[in-house]
């Protein structure tokens, strides 16, 4: 019984700061804390939990974003892209828990969301050049996210990971 109340303790925490953490970069285009907060939360609590926190997440943030709720085809994909991420986080524990994996997972799980919500686009506008229109136009912010997070993961969540790891498990 403990373990399941602090298992929905942490969802809910990691869930509640992904989101505000969304909400708080809104306005720097490309640059966030939620892949990092949704991986964290996969890495410490596992990849059920991470997928779990991945989902809500982005459902929530994206749903209810202030700038407006993403077409279906996007907010599908961001809430499939935000499961996988929180169940690579829980996927490396164990493995691969280096610096190095911390960037390459921030890298690499931010170009795969990148190329599936950049693909989405296509879903609305299905013509023959689209698909290329779509992922040629997403480069420069893609270029700026996967950088970003590139940075992200390794200066920031791999610390903090170590020193919650410490304090919660």
């Amino acid at each position: 019984m403990e373990k399941n109340l602090k298992f929905v303790a942490y969802a809910g925490i990691f869930i509640g700061t992904g989101v505000a953490l969304g909400y708080l970069l809104a306005a720097i285009p490309n640059v966030e804390l939620v892949t990092a907060t949704i991986f964290i939360a996969g890495y410490l609590i596992g990849k059920g939990g991470g997928t779990l926190v991945g989902i809500l997440t982005f459902g929530i943030f994206s749903s209810l974003n202030p700038y407006g709720m993403p077409p279906l085809p996007l907010l599908f994909t961001q809430i499939l892209a935000g499961g996988i991420i929180g169940f690579t986080g829980g996927f490396i524990k164990g493995r691969w828990e280096g610096i190095i994996s911390f960037t390459l997972s921030g890298v690499f799980l931010t170009l795969f969301y990148d190329i599936i919500t950049n693909a989405s686009g296509y879903f609305l506008f299905p013509q023959k050049n689209t698909f290329i229109a779509y992922m040629i136009a997403g480069i420069g912010f893609s270029g700026v996210h996967i950088l970003s997070n590139g940075v992200i993961f390794p200066t920031l969540l791999f610390p903090l990971t170590k020193n919650l790891k410490r304090r919660l498990l």
